[in-house]
């Protein structure tokens, strides 16, 4: 159990335990060296705790850099209890759904650039999945969030996912 007190309202993130999730997460986590070791020997229920546990460090290091983002409460085997970005029970929604006006669009695309360079400078990770649909708009601010499959820069495919990422952000008219 984490050190930290239990925010008023929580998000929970349950990940799959199913054999064709585990399936699509392979490629982020069989050749991020800080699971490689564990990733072989594991059964796919232990490979999704893995995965839950990855969310997490990613999470802390994305906290610790400064990036908005959820703030980990806690992690139970597959589920992460997490901080909720939002307001009473109401999520605040993903870039895709917010109807931003044309100065918030501006400040929005900066922001997502601002952090893709912290992601990278400052916490060493690529999102590997950026795209309008795991960003938040919440009190005039972009958080990010779904941070699971994010990998190190030295990752196989760490430099094709940052690329995918580039393109995700430029191609989306924020």
């Amino acid at each position: 159990m984490e050190d930290q007190e239990v925010p008023a309202e929580c998000a929970l993130k349950v990940f799959k335990t199913t054999l064709n999730e585990f399936k699509n997460r392979d490629k982020y986590i069989k050749d991020d060296y800080r699971f490689k070791d564990r990733f072989s020997k594991l059964n796919p229920r232990k490979i999704i705790r893995m995965w839950a546990e990855k969310e997490k460090h990613n999470l802390k290091r994305m906290k610790k850099a400064g990036i908005p983002c959820p703030e980990v409460v806690m992690l139970k085997k597959h589920v992460l209890v997490m901080s909720f970005i939002g307001k009473d029970q109401i999520p605040a929604p993903t870039l895709k759904e917010a109807k931003l006006s044309l100065e918030d669009s501006k400040t929005a695309y900066y922001q997502v650039l601002a952090m893709m360079k912290q992601l990278y400078e400052k916490c060493n990770l690529v999102h590997a999945d950026l795209s309008e649909y795991n960003m938040l708009w919440n009190d005039g601010k972009v958080w990010l969030i779904d941070v699971s499959q994010s990998v190190e820069p030295t990752h196989p495919h760490g430099l094709g996912f940052l690329y995918r990422d580039c393109r995700n952000v430029s191609q989306h008219s924020i």
